[in-house]
């Protein structure tokens, strides 16, 4: 029981506890007054332009997004609903009117109030969970909206290098820290108008003082809802520039050494650059693509970047395949890797025996015509005098043999079918007995000069029975390992390996085709070999399990290679092995599988025997067949340009080549005005073939001038001083834009260097060259598009097909070349107004102030920006309007 006293002293702890309580509320609400809501809807605002998807905890409503201001569509969904792959399977082929480039933002709201929500390492269900889209994809944004962000940052750092990267691979993490206000999550900030974000640094290294560039773990960006996006970017491409610390080039090169930088150890670099044999060591120890990485890194060894986890690696040329784990990349294509067949099995030579030599200059058809033909004049002599029918054979026959046995005439003494019977005898002996026997003595005579050929039965090696192929061991190799430097159980299982993955992706394409069924079949095949001599389950090959898992390589295996020679249909062997050409030598069932280049040269090698075993070079092989190339991600617009450019080269002459000899009068063809008479586009002018070949050739060489002036103009003078003007730009920007201050201002004198660029690039397009440019460009489209809409069936196909190639041109000069040259403009403008906006130095105020955009004037006083392409559109459509209404 409580006393009187007891009471009164717990009131007045009480009341006193109250008191502080409302106190500290009192500050916090007074606090908050002094704080501006920011909502979600408007952290979602500057990534209106990628692909948005939010994911949101199951019992939230969040109406506040489908009230945003937003152009583009959200992809809204809870969790637990496995959405990922949909979303990039169907989202990354829909049809897109954005003209920005393609990037994906997911932002995750994070459900800490969700009994099953567990941070730790060991779940990862809110990274690379199913509900997200993979993270491969290139141009990706994974925003965490939390309320708990001290908590997930600490679980980012529980854990491994390796670990964390393969989670995030090509994305961007940025943190949102959120406020639960009521009955909503919010963000508090100090200005309404400025929102507030962490980004990432995944190349941050705590504790390294080698000379590597300072940075931190995490960088807080505040920003308004219109530059959000581009301050998130400068962010992005400054971090990424941390990234020359974390290049490895890992692969196997040797059974000893794993890692590029193991070569460190060994490689004297004091004398690599001074001797001739520095690098031979290298190239000795390595492979080809080793060779290239370790000469592209070894700049980056004072670095001491073995502490560091290599992040990226350089691609190997590999085959292009269906794996999830090369969805995302931009391929490269190299080329397509045909691969061929070399055998003496069912080999057989042309000319075997006598009779084959004898009947080789005709083929069957033709004797069989030449017999029925003799049978035939036979017949004939024989209706005219029956009495003689050995004579009329014998007659014939001699003909064909060019024998003097026209004599034997005489016996025909009715004048009644003399001149019938003349006739007969004649055609015969001219067409016969003189044209046909010289060609096939001239036939006969070549096939003795020329060496003897060999045919195969073959039509497809894999569709024999008991077929046994051998492969080189290392050809299907994907991951560039050179695996004849293990043992014959690593080699055999890694073969092996590679066989059954190539086969599994073949067993996933479907079928349809003859010729595909027939390769899925014999993937069937493949793999149910593979399975039984290595004792595999099919539920071990489908899930990942087994002899041939790359977990399991250090482990010992169910592998017996004594009975791998007599169950396998594909065997690896070395070209250092002798026994190879003992196996091929039997000509049985039997053949060598390489690549069409180097069957090519390993036929002369193998058909220099002592026997005089043939071996044929079979192409009948597409199963195998992969296209090359690099997983990476380029920019291809000036390449692009430069291709188009370059087919034109080739195209565009010889086409008016083709035109000048086959019709020489037709315009636009030179000759047509210049030298020939012609009265109409169809005649030919009376001319002969000699002149038509100088002509064809004439035309050729001023296509090619006149291209080439236009052409190298164009991009080497026109595109190449402003590609070089934009890279100026972005060295100063990303010195200025840095994510530490500069600590000095030389980087600025760089735009000096831009302005005399421009000055220079102004100067070469001097007056009139750019309004006569421009002109012609623009009178050349408007004529084009005149004559293809009125006249279209007036003119020959050849004339409209001109006037399409010349209007396709100007429509690409217009919106895209104009472009290209307003780019420098524009960037600078915006460099210009971000330096007015900096709090910097009385110097660096006073030097922007002297600094002006980079303009490529048009000759008027007006220069490109970025409404000139569609100012020169509507100037072309008005003109073509005018002409049309006359």
């Amino acid at each position: 029981m409580i006393t009187l006293k007891g009471q009164s002293a717990l009131i007045s702890v009480s009341l006193l506890v109250s008191i502080c309580f409302a106190q500290v509320f009192g500050k916090v609400d007074r606090a908050n007054t002094n704080l501006s809501q920011i909502q979600i809807s408007d952290y979602v605002i500057p990534f209106e332009q990628c692909t948005l998807i939010v994911a949101i905890p199951q019992k939230n409503n969040f109406n506040m997004l489908h009230q945003s201001p937003l152009r583009a569509p959200i992809i809204l969904h809870t969790y637990n609903i496995k959405f990922g792959i949909i979303i990039e399977t169907k989202f990354t082929m829909a049809s897109r009117r954005n003209v920005f480039p393609h990037c994906w933002a997911t932002f995750a709201i994070l459900p800490e109030k969700d009994k099953n929500f567990v941070l730790h390492k060991k779940s990862r269900h809110f990274i690379d969970g199913p509900d997200f889209i993979q993270p491969f994809w290139p141009d990706q944004y994974f925003v965490w909206m939390t309320t708990i962000k001290t908590k997930i940052i600490q679980y980012l750092k529980s854990f491994r290098v390796n670990v964390f990267l393969n989670l995030l691979r090509n994305r961007e993490i940025v943190i949102i820290e959120l406020t639960q206000y009521g009955d909503e999550l919010v963000t508090l900030t100090a200005n309404k108008s400025m929102l507030e974000m962490h980004y990432h640094n995944i190349y941050h290294r705590s504790g390294i003082t080698i000379n590597m560039k300072p940075s931190e773990p995490w960088y807080t960006i505040n920003c308004t809802t219109a530059d959000c996006f581009s301050k998130l970017q400068i962010v992005g491409k400054n971090v990424s520039d941390l990234n020359k610390y974390f290049w490895d080039a890992r692969g196997v090169y040797d059974s000893k050494i794993n890692s590029i930088y193991h070569l460190r150890t060994i490689v004297n670099f004091s004398t690599l650059h001074t001797s001739w044999n520095g690098y031979h060591q290298v190239a000795n120890m390595t492979t080809f693509n080793g060779f290239v990485r370790f000469w592209i890194l070894q700049e980056t060894f004072q670095y001491d970047v073995n502490k560091f986890t290599g992040f990226h690696s350089f691609p190997t040329v590999q085959s292009i395949s269906s794996y999830p784990e090369l969805k995302g990349f931009v391929f490269v294509h190299l080329d397509v890797q045909a691969f061929s067949y070399a055998s003496c099995y069912q080999v057989k030579s042309t000319h075997s025996d006598t009779l084959n030599s004898l009947t080789s200059p005709f083929d069957w058809s033709t004797w069989i015509y030449l017999s029925i033909s003799i049978l035939g004049v036979i017949f004939i002599l024989i209706s005219l005098s029956k009495k003689f029918i050995c004579t009329a054979a014998f007659l014939v026959v001699g003909i064909c043999l060019e024998s003097s046995v026209l004599g034997l005439l005489s016996i025909y003494n009715s004048k009644r079918y003399i001149v019938g019977l003349y006739t007969v005898v004649a055609v015969w002996a001219v067409m016969v007995g003189t044209l046909l026997s010289n060609f096939y003595k001239t036939s006969f005579t070549m096939e003795m000069i020329v060496p003897t050929t060999c045919t195969t039965l073959i039509k497809s090696i894999m569709d024999i029975d008991g077929i046994q192929v051998l492969m080189p061991v290392n050809l299907l190799d994907k991951n560039d390992l050179q695996v004849t430097n293990f043992e014959d159980e690593m080699r055999y299982r890694m073969f092996q390996n590679d066989i059954l993955q190539h086969s599994m992706q073949l067993l996933d394409t479907k079928g349809g085709y003859k010729l595909l069924d027939a390769y899925i079949e014999t993937a069937k095949y493949l793999i149910n070999r593979i399975r039984v001599q290595y004792n595999i389950s099919r539920d071990e090959i489908l899930n990942g399990k087994g002899t041939f898992t790359w977990l399991y390589l250090g482990k010992s295996t169910r592998f017996n290679h004594s009975t791998s020679n007599d169950k396998c249909t594909i065997q690896p062997i070395s070209y250092n092995d002798t026994s190879l050409l003992n196996s091929l030598s039997a000509c049985d069932k039997i053949a060598l599988m390489d690549t069409k280049e180097n069957l090519a040269k390993i036929l002369p090698f193998l058909n220099d025997n002592p026997d005089k075993i043939k071996y044929l070079q079979i192409d009948d092989d597409s199963f195998f067949t992969a296209t090359r190339g690099w997983p990476s991600y380029v920019h291809r617009y000036f390449v692009t340009l430069g291709a188009i450019i370059a087919s034109t080269f080739i195209f565009v002459p010889c086409a008016a080549s083709l035109m000048s000899f086959f019709q020489p009068c037709m315009p636009p063809v030179l000759t047509s005005i210049m030298i020939l008479n012609c009265e109409k586009w169809s005649r030919d002018a009376d001319i002969g073939l000699a002149t038509k070949l100088f002509l064809g050739i004439y035309e050729f060489y001023a296509g090619i001038v006149i291209l080439g002036t236009v052409g190298i103009g164009v991009y080497v003078a026109l595109l190449y001083p402003v590609e070089v003007k934009l890279l100026i730009l972005v060295y100063i920007e990303r010195k200025e834009m840095g994510i530490k201050p500069p600590t000095n201002s030389y980087h600025l004198y760089k735009y000096r260097v831009l302005q005399l660029i421009s000055s220079y690039h102004d100067n070469t397009w001097c007056q009139p060259s750019v309004p006569i440019t421009i002109g012609g460009i623009a009178a050349a489209e408007t004529v084009s598009l005149y004559v293809l809409v009125t006249s279209h069936g007036r003119f020959p196909v050849l004339i409209l097909l001109f006037f399409l190639i010349v209007a396709l041109d100007g429509f690409l000069v217009i919106h895209s070349v104009c472009k290209i040259v307003a780019k420098p403009y524009a960037k600078s403008c915006n460099f210009i107004e971000f330096m007015k906006t900096r709090n910097s130095s009385k110097w660096v105020r006073y030097f922007m102030r002297s600094c002006r955009p980079s303009k490529f004037s048009m000759g008027d006083g007006t220069f490109f920006d970025r409404l000139t392409s569609f100012v020169l559109w509507q100037k072309c459509i008005d003109s073509l309007i005018t002409l049309l209404l006359m």
